[in-house]
């Protein structure tokens, strides 16, 4: 038979503190499940304050991205307003090819234009797209020499279809405004 171990460490062994021994890890084993709960329950709580968190951040993020959106779109219509007055001015001096690069700055912006607004309405999508096809056109005619033999009808025409261009610029400008997209 073994003997066991005497002094202060040695007490735990001794079969004479077997209930006291038992009852210290009653009283322990309850304080440990205790603590545990206490652990799962500051861990829950941890958790939902995570994910209110990370709601929080995507919100915040959605409200950047749109603020962005906006600022990029409020930024594109300055610039295609400002090229269309530059464009109207070529024009009426007979510098078709500085009208032409300026109605080229009004064509980039409408097709950023374009990719930045939703929700505006497929009507302005239309007029978008058309609006590009006929200053690619029109450039084209005065990379080729084409409108240095404008007739005044001719050139009726095209004052009225910047005109309707820049009529577009102005609609989009007041939807967003408005706050359409």
């Amino acid at each position: 038979m073994a003997v066991p171990p005497s002094g202060f460490w040695g007490w735990p062994f001794n079969p004479a503190h077997d209930a006291l021994l038992a009852g210290i890890g009653y009283w322990l084993g309850i304080f440990g499940l205790l603590l545990t709960l206490v652990g799962f329950v500051i861990t829950v709580w941890q958790i939902s304050k995570v994910k209110g968190a990370a709601a929080a951040v995507r919100d915040e993020l959605e409200r950047v991205e749109i603020s962005m959106r906006k600022y990029d779109v409020a930024h594109e219509i300055s610039k295609a307003s400002y090229a269309i007055i530059a464009v109207k001015k070529h024009i009426k001096n007979s510098a078709w090819i500085d009208g032409a690069e300026s109605y080229y700055d009004v064509r980039k912006s409408l097709l950023a234009l374009k990719d930045d607004i939703n929700g505006i309405g497929d009507d302005y999508i239309k007029n978008i797209e058309k609006a590009s096809l006929y200053i690619e056109k029109f450039c084209e005619r005065v990379d080729r020499g084409e409108m240095n033999a404008l007739s005044i009808d001719d050139l009726a025409k095209t004052n009225s279809v910047i005109r309707q261009h820049d009529q577009l610029i102005s609609d989009i400008k007041v939807k967003i405004q408005r706050g359409a997209f």
